[in-house]
């Protein structure tokens, strides 16, 4: 265990706040998508859509995946987990996630929206007394408070 996680409060972040979390960084990306749709896609005629297609697309989700693997990897949060007092920590010791944790609860994210609006993530946030997803129980990682 390093100095730094010796030291740290580990404090389970609520589902609540996880969630006001994830709305923080869904705005971030619905801004971001909207910017680059301006550039790259078509906005619908009413002005309150937008549609990219073919390799803009790719690259849009590209950078949906990046934003989420990067700052974890590298600030151990998002920026709306970090404005909200939240980091990504590993489970077993409590230390700052690295590459290796980030992109494993981040590639499970995919599983965790499924139905629809983070159903599965849910069911196992829910039904864990660490408020983990599916993807923070393989990664064995936690969000906390600091």
């Amino acid at each position: 265990m390093t100095e730094t996680s010796e030291a740290r409060e580990v404090r389970i972040a609520s589902l609540g706040m996880r969630a006001l979390g994830a709305f923080g960084d869904f705005v971030v990306l619905g801004v971001t998508a909207a910017v680059y749709s301006n550039f790259f896609g078509q906005v619908s005629s009413s002005g309150y859509g937008f549609s990219v297609d073919g390799t803009p697309a790719v690259v849009l989700y590209v950078l949906f995946f990046a934003y989420f693997v990067v700052t974890e990897a590298v600030w151990s949060a998002t920026p709306a987990k970090l404005l909200l007092g939240m980091r990504v920590v590993r489970e077993s010791d409590g230390a700052d996630i690295g590459w290796s944790e980030s992109v494993i609860r981040n590639v499970l994210r995919v599983v965790d929206i499924f139905p629809v609006l983070y159903l599965v993530g849910f069911f196992f946030a829910v039904s864990s007394p660490k408020t983990q997803r599916l993807g923070d129980r393989i990664a064995r990682t936690v969000v906390i408070r600091v």
